[in-house]
């Protein structure tokens, strides 16, 4: 999504006061189920086959969520519209004044779901690995996912214009697009193709570490020259003005497809929450280590551990060795606007005892 200077503001202005207030992030990301129907390459969640959690239960973490002040949900998955209450869930969230995002592959999107997430969404992110159905079916793991998923996105586009008016861009719309070794020569593709649904398009490269990620090393095995060809043009593509990452952030995917460590401060711990179906809180993207649970009394209180804020600690500073390994580039910004102000930032709330 893209940020306007006063998007920027407000953002900074309320990072401020959580700091000197020491409260834990504004955003959540909601897992909304572990199961998935696709067989992505890069992630073993279609591997789950544990209880799908009740739309009351969902509702409960919701509630825990909102109590801890949580302004921003996004759901994911797995496949979060395979969850049979999913329309209900998006009514419940909107009732309370979230801001409301998803994630999706894009192909169990009903009708009715397609509806509703216009009518409820604030923002929706497309996963879609490459302009080629053949190749993004091949990545993951099923035939005709491609096809189907472009389907959706067109009807998408019509419902926004039908209930929003013609222009809008309300739900905001994103595809996101993993970098690995069976894309990465045509990556630059998927750039037009974004295009093509007035999309913006954001790239991670594929993670073999952290929660939901396969530790299958070859996805990210790529040849120098090939690796270096394909990140230069993007940056290139990047510094034109096209609407993808930043070039800084190209530079941090381009270091860890290149097996180089990365120094770059982390943010996430301080602005985001990974939350599992069950209210029990993931560390980071690229660590599945388990913080507590927003369903157990005040969380604000493990949020404040001294375990807490020495991890949040290291992770702004980099220290950790699996921080060097880590891909997740989105959540590193070197180059946005406000970034020195945010590393001062979270550094004056480290100081101050606020972790």
């Amino acid at each position: 999504m893209t940020f306007s200077l006063a998007d920027q503001v407000k953002l900074f202005s309320r990072l401020c006061w959580d700091s000197l207030a020491g409260n834990p992030p504004r955003r959540a990301s909601l897992q909304m189920t572990e199961a998935c129907n696709l067989h992505c390459k890069m992630c073993t969640f279609w591997q789950y086959d544990g209880p799908t959690p009740s739309t009351d239960q969902l509702k409960q973490v919701v509630l825990a969520l909102e109590k801890i002040g949580v302004k921003h949900i996004n759901l994911w998955g797995g496949e979060p519209f395979l969850h049979e209450g999913i329309v209900e869930i998006f009514r419940f969230i909107k009732e309370r004044g979230f801001v409301l995002a998803i994630i999706t592959n894009g192909t169990k999107m009903t009708e009715e779901k397609l509806r509703a997430s216009v009518e409820y969404l604030d923002e929706i992110t497309f996963s879609i690995d490459s302009p080629h159905a053949a190749v993004h079916d091949r990545i993951r793991g099923a035939k005709g996912s491609h096809e189907l998923i472009v389907a959706n996105i067109e009807r998408f586009l019509e419902l926004r214009e039908e209930i929003h008016g013609p222009g809008s861009r309300h739900p905001d719309l994103t595809i996101d697009c993993t970098i690995q070794r069976d894309n990465i020569e045509h990556i630059h593709e998927m750039i037009e193709f974004a295009e093509r649904f007035g999309a913006d398009l954001v790239f991670d490269p594929a993670q073999i570490q952290g929660y939901g990620n396969r530790l299958n090393e070859k996805l990210t095995q790529i040849g120098a020259e090939v690796r270096w060809e394909a990140m230069d043009r993007l940056r290139g593509l990047s510094a034109a003005g096209k609407r993808i990452n930043s070039v800084g952030n190209l530079d941090i995917a381009d270091a860890y497809l290149a097996g180089r460590e990365i120094t770059t401060p982390c943010f996430f711990p301080y602005i985001g929450m990974l939350v599992n179906p069950w209210g029990e809180v993931i560390y980071c993207w690229g660590w599945d280590k388990k913080m507590g649970n927003v369903l157990d009394g005040d969380f604000r209180a493990r949020w404040n551990s001294r375990e807490y804020k020495d991890l949040r600690k290291q992770t702004l500073r980099c220290e950790m060795d699996r921080c060097k390994r880590c891909g997740f580039s989105m959540v590193r910004w070197p180059d946005a606007p406000g970034y020195q102000v945010l590393s001062t930032l979270f550094g004056l709330r480290i100081a101050i005892g606020r972790g």
